[in-house]
């Protein structure tokens, strides 16, 4: 079942490139991966990519402060070729906001310290905002679901959300 979820939802993407062009909407898609240790949610994301004859580009969890950069530098916004696609897998990303820190913010006309997690904002930007590059399928993977903030896995940031289960006796 999971299998015909992807190819479907990964069909449709592909299928509604004028749609998202003609609704100024960026042309990326999103799955989040999650489940216990070792049940292949990476060699998902690969097999995605071999789907639409894409690149994988896997990026670890624990650096995910890099990734604004990264995009930035390393990944170009638009490809030359409309039909050239690729996959940014990020690995664990509930690693990456582990850490909080306390940032002064205006609520009521009076200066609060709250906590917020370390670049959520400009790692949300990079996913989808106005220069965040087309032409992108990203896959989550986190053993942890419950660690993410919500605006991270909301949808048109992770449009599809799979429970990958442990290997069975009857799934092998």
């Amino acid at each position: 079942a999971s299998e015909e979820l992807i190819k479907e939802s990964l069909d449709k993407f592909i299928s509604k490139r004028d749609w998202y062009k003609e609704n100024h909407i960026p042309y990326h898609f999103g799955f989040l991966l999650y489940g216990k240790a070792g049940t292949g949610k990476s060699t998902l994301a690969q097999a995605i990519a071999d789907y639409i004859h894409a690149e994988l580009i896997v990026f670890p969890g624990d650096a995910i402060s890099e990734l604004p950069k990264y995009i930035g530098t390393d990944i170009c916004r638009d490809t030359v070729d409309p039909s050239i696609y690729r996959v940014v897998c990020i690995e664990d990303v509930d690693c990456g906001f582990a850490q909080t820190r306390m940032t002064s913010v205006w609520d009521d006309g009076e200066e609060k310290q709250v906590k917020r997690k370390v670049g959520l904002a400009e790692i949300l930007n990079c996913i989808d905002g106005l220069q965040s590059p087309q032409n992108t399928i990203y896959v989550f993977t986190t053993n942890h679901v419950e660690k993410l903030d919500p605006a991270l896995i909301r949808p048109g940031r992770c449009d599809v959300k799979l429970e990958i289960p442990g290997v069975t006796f009857d799934t092998s």
